[in-house]
């Protein structure tokens, strides 16, 4: 028994650090549709009062002392769908819902690091994932029910919504203290078990780190694994680590990058990419183009390209940039989240190709073959659909049409754009209308980091007038967590190494400050969002998809340290540093960005090695 609540725990113990998104406000679910989420958007009619996972969500749970019901799917998931058109529109139980539970509904797509904390503690549970998961969880965030998939009436193969949580509304009822008594004990017992282990050495060596970068890249050139939700998707922090690892790591880097560039992830008509693929070979893409993704990638190119000189490296990059500057510029400074598939699945039809659209678009039939060659193209029959990737290159081509490589890139480029015109001529893709403070941090970090690397004045003047609208302290944009400070600090930091200029380095030392003091936990050791913070907080450095704020943090601790020989900076960083061995546990994929912050003092033969307590420090010896 205690081991089945110490496995419920651990879920707790991942998601807490994200029970501090905006307060949901409304008194509907009208505050759905106003987010760049189809899946939320799809579930405003629901019948259950749907809250966003945020600390006014668990506070409110504290004061009524009602439990909490977190439901988490995604828009591609039939049997999330099923429950919306199903349970989640019932009457009767949308009444029952909403009397007795704190219902809070998470897209998975939108909220990627609570999702993985959920399912990791799925597969512990229950020895297995899948969406949807519908948990009911204490006040105090520990889960104490989960399922799968819920109908609107029981039936042979699967419960109903409505039955299981009239049961578990009566077990609160009459028996919350045992419930919580059980729960207090878990707590005490984790917090001896947790203090014993902070006892303990993990050592990691420079070996350690060559053996993990030998296996790291295989998964893309042999075939990477689908995640969770079933889509494969491109991991920008593991590719900064093999690219700044040792030359067998940075030639696998490389390589993932020149197959990523061929792929249907990349948009070869305009430039920048999609999010996710529905395959292993990134052919089947998730029509969705949002700026994180772009930024990330457009910075990686960058860094690939200065270390390879690889011009078609820097060409992706520009492109991927310059696709943000004209698609999603706001007229305000800022920057629009991205394009996103429509709920009929529309943006599809805008991206791929059929013989009728492929011939509208090309009358010629040598331009036809051409484009077919070089993209790909199964379009023999009229419900064949083919997304554009590239399976020839360009000299190929011209050996096979016995043109010159001049030529061909001149028909190549006249045959794009006229893809490209017939494309524009159909209805748009969405464009989410919002300006998210993360994303336009991350792309003022590209962007200069683009103006220096590519000696770009262009770039630099536009990444500084992007810096003035994110550093104005009455803009939207200004950071509340640790994922906008970290972002915008290490994009201020990108740009003073840009242009010179010290009022940027000032502002990223007054930011870094203001998170130390406003966010940094000491008895944790980490950056934490909580204000009033629920107990066992763990810090998260799970890079995933994305860059950790922690690994983030890091880098820029490491940065102003130098810049001011700040000897408090450095402490910070060693404490952090500590923790994110700490939160590995030899698992070192979780944090691939945080190691190669480490890997130049590893080269020297110097070994980073943990001691993990209250006031944990970090080592090179």
């Amino acid at each position: 028994m205690l081991n089945t609540l110490i496995t419920r725990f651990y879920l707790f113990l991942l998601v807490g650090l994200y029970a501090c998104q905006p307060a949901f406000a409304q008194s509907n679910n009208e505050w759905m549709s106003n987010k760049a989420s189809a899946f939320l958007q799809a579930r405003v009619n629901n019948t259950i009062h749907w809250q966003a996972w945020s600390e006014a969500a668990f506070a409110q749970a504290r004061r009524e002392q009602k439990p909490l019901f977190v439901s988490i799917g995604h828009q591609r998931c039939s049997w999330c769908e099923a429950m919306n058109k199903g349970a989640f529109a019932d009457m009767e139980t949308g009444a029952y819902m909403n009397a007795h539970f704190i219902n809070i509904l998470v897209d998975s797509d939108m909220h990627r690091d609570i999702s993985r904390a959920i399912e990791s503690f799925y597969q512990e549970a229950k020895g297995l994932s899948g969406f949807p998961m519908n948990m009911w969880m204490t006040p105090e965030g520990i889960p104490f029910v989960t399922r799968f998939f819920l109908d609107t009436k029981a039936q042979s193969s699967h419960e109903s919504l409505l039955s299981v949580a009239r049961g578990i509304n009566k077990e609160w009822k009459n028996n919350a203290h045992i419930i919580n008594t059980k729960a207090q004990a878990l707590k005490v017992f984790l917090e001896k078990k947790r203090a014993e282990k902070q006892k303990q050495i993990f050592p990691v060596t420079a070996k350690t780190i060559e053996d993990y970068q030998n296996r790291l890249g295989r998964r893309y050139l042999s075939g990477q694994q689908l995640d969770i939700d079933n889509l494969a998707y491109v991991d920008p922090a593991t590719l900064y680590f093999l690219l700044n690892s040792n030359d067998e790591g940075a030639l696998l880097a490389l390589t993932i990058l020149a197959k990523l560039s061929n792929s249907a992830l990349y948009d070869h008509l305009e430039g920048g990419f999609f999010k996710a693929a529905l395959d292993t070979n990134w052919l089947k893409p998730v029509f969705e183009k949002d700026l994180i993704t772009q930024s990330l990638l457009a910075d990686v190119y960058i860094t690939a390209w200065q270390n390879s000189a690889h011009e078609p490296f820097r060409h992706i990059a520009e492109s991927t940039i310059n696709f943000v500057l004209k698609e999603l510029a706001s007229g305000s400074g800022g920057y629009y989240a991205g394009f996103k598939e429509k709920e009929d699945n529309a943006a599809a039809g805008f991206y791929v190709w059929n013989v009728k659209r492929l011939h509208a678009a090309l009358p010629h039939p040598i331009d036809r073959d051409l484009a077919k060659q070089r993209y790909g193209f199964v379009v023999n029959h009229a419900s064949d659909f083919s997304s554009l990737h590239v399976r020839r290159s360009l000299e190929s081509l011209s050996k096979i049409f016995t043109l010159s490589p001049v030529e061909i890139k001149r028909q190549m480029g006249d045959i794009n754009q006229a893809l490209l015109t017939h494309r524009r001529s159909d209805p748009a893709p969405t464009l989410i209308r919002e300006i998210h403070p993360l994303g336009n941090a991350l792309f003022l970090r590209t962007l200069a980091k683009a103006g220096e690397t590519l000696q770009s004045k262009t770039y630099r003047d536009i990444a500084e007038t992007l810096a003035e609208k994110l550093t104005r302290t009455d803009t939207p944009v200004h950071p509340l967590n640790q994922r906008q400070y970290a972002a915008l600090i290490s994009g201020l930091l990108a740009t003073y190494s840009a242009n010179g200029q010290q009022k940027w380095l000032l502002k990223a030392d007054d930011l870094m400050e203001q998170q130390i003091t406003r966010l940094w936990d000491p008895d944790q050791g980490c950056f934490n969002d909580y204000e009033d913070a629920l107990w066992l907080l763990t810090c998260n450095f799970d890079d995933g998809h994305t860059i950790a704020a922690s690994s983030l943090n890091l880098e820029n601790l490491f940065i102003l340290h130098h810049e001011y020989n700040n000897s408090s900076y450095l402490r910070y960083a060693m404490t952090l540093g500590a923790n994110a061995i700490d939160s590995a546990e030899g698992q070192l994929k979780q944090i691939p960005y945080a190691l190669m912050l480490y890997a130049p003092l590893l080269k020297s033969g110097q070994r980073i090695s943990l001691i993990t307590h209250k006031g944990a420090h970090w080592q090179a010896r």
